[in-house]
């Protein structure tokens, strides 16, 4: 059992943005996980009857990179909670 235990560090964080134009921070934000080491999980993008769109996320991130990355994706819109 000597392996390395960074693979059980586990930290869980749900983030809420809102951004003018979401189709691009989408793109925006999917291109900026590929540039850390990360993974993405899952994502959607939805449009709504109205016009509005949603878009949803899950990303996998290497601990040394989590601070750095979430500090990048609260920089594409407007963070309601964190």
């Amino acid at each position: 059992m000597n392996l390395p235990a960074a693979f059980l560090l586990k930290r869980r964080e749900q983030l809420a943005l809102f951004s003018t134009d979401v189709e691009k921070t989408f793109a925006e934000m999917k291109a900026a996980i590929e540039t850390a080491k990360a993974q993405l999980s899952s994502s959607t993008l939805d449009r709504d009857s109205t016009g509005e769109a949603t878009a949803r996320l899950v990303v996998l991130i290497a601990p040394e990179e989590a601070d750095v990355l979430i500090g990048r994706i609260k920089g594409m819109g407007r963070v309601q909670n964190y």
